[in-house]
């Protein structure tokens, strides 16, 4: 069973304003799930495939001027950029797996508010 306090937490996810890129841009320890298929550049030059599921972490924050980023695979699966490897993707496709995390999450999260209301007891309700 879900306790009270992680429900009120994640309403208020919910009900936050959406994350902008540029947060994302300054913070190199946020984590970006590639949410589908791309082509990278590895720094050396050479191509490699990032699939949905593998992790990236920025390596430098880019400049406002920057079209790709530097970032190092976290973690991925045979076939894909090796894990350790700095590869550069295109800022667009940074925020592209950013609006598909956060879409993927509140989804979840009215789920969770739906399945949830109905187990709430009579009278109360959540505040967030």
């Amino acid at each position: 069973m879900v306790g009270w306090f992680s429900v009120v937490r994640l309403l208020r996810l919910l009900l936050s304003p959406p994350v902008q890129i540029g947060d994302k841009l300054t913070d190199l320890n946020h984590i970006f799930v590639v949410s589908q298929d791309i082509n990278a550049t590895v720094d050396g030059g050479s191509a490699c495939s990032l699939t949905s599921g593998d992790l990236l972490r920025l390596t430098a924050v880019p400049s406002q001027d920057d079209q790709v980023a530097s970032v190092q695979v976290v973690t991925s699966k045979a076939g894909s950029c090796p894990a350790g490897s700095r590869v550069l993707v295109a800022i667009g496709a940074l925020q592209g797996f950013e609006n598909d995390f956060n879409e993927k999450l509140t989804d979840g999260m009215e789920k969770m508010k739906t399945e949830l209301s109905s187990q709430l007891p009579q009278g109360s309700s959540v505040q967030p």
